[in-house]
């Protein structure tokens, strides 16, 4: 697999990519408000874009913005394929990913 590693995100990237938050949702767990991020995009723009930039130069995405957690679908707890998988996303690592296809 190659890797693109000369991609730039810009900040009129990042703020595409912050015009769609919902600012009503939740925060991921890193707690971050997606109301934050929408409301500062005008300062947040310039660091996040060089931020996201390195994050897809290094091919990191950071552990934090990550989360799996168990849901219990159905019959014995104790059995664990009673439970699916349930990723929950930080907001900005959503909009990490979203600068790449806006």
């Amino acid at each position: 697999m190659h890797l693109q590693t000369d991609l730039t995100i810009t900040e009129q990237d990042v703020k595409d990519a912050v015009s769609c938050i919902d600012p009503s949702k939740a925060s991921g767990p890193d707690l971050v408000s997606p109301m934050l991020i929408r409301e500062g995009v005008d300062v947040l723009a310039a660091p996040l874009s060089s931020f996201f930039t390195t994050l897809i130069a290094t091919s990191i995405f950071p552990l934090p913005w990550k989360n799996v957690c168990p849901i219990f679908k159905k019959s014995d707890p104790s059995k664990p394929f009673h439970y699916r998988p349930v990723s929950i996303l930080s907001c900005l690592g959503k909009k990490q990913y979203g600068t790449l296809y806006t």
